[in-house]
């Protein structure tokens, strides 16, 4: 039996392109990342967590193109693309030790968000 494994993603702004970013025309270019993690095992806790900081660094690059992080308006929203891409990311590769390391950084992020605004 011959399995093929997949050891690439993209991390970019498609599915979410009208919505996060009006105002790019179809002309214009979409950021994207591919990320390859051939390298990496990711039944370990070492190898998800590799790919895991990997999602996350070329997510921010992505979003910080149409959502500058530092800006008024932007900051709120390139928090957003980016979550959006990193759990878009998680659910493509769809590794048991990937998700979990996201969920558990994604409860750590809520518990304290709750904590802070209460």
């Amino acid at each position: 039996m011959n399995t093929i494994t997949k050891t690439t993603l993209s991390v970019a702004v498609l599915a979410f392109g009208c919505m996060l970013a009006p105002t790019l025309h179809a002309k214009d270019s979409v950021p994207g990342r591919t990320i390859s993690y051939a390298d990496l095992d990711m039944d370990t806790q070492d190898g998800a967590q590799a790919l895991y900081n990997r999602v996350n660094k070329a997510a921010r690059k992505v979003c910080k193109v149409m959502y500058p992080p530092y800006s008024l308006t932007g900051g709120v929203q390139h928090k957003q693309c980016v979550a959006d891409l990193v759990e878009g990311a998680v659910n493509e590769v769809g590794k048991p030790v990937l998700t979990a390391i996201h969920e558990e950084r994604t409860q750590k992020v809520m518990t304290t968000g709750d904590i802070a605004g209460r």
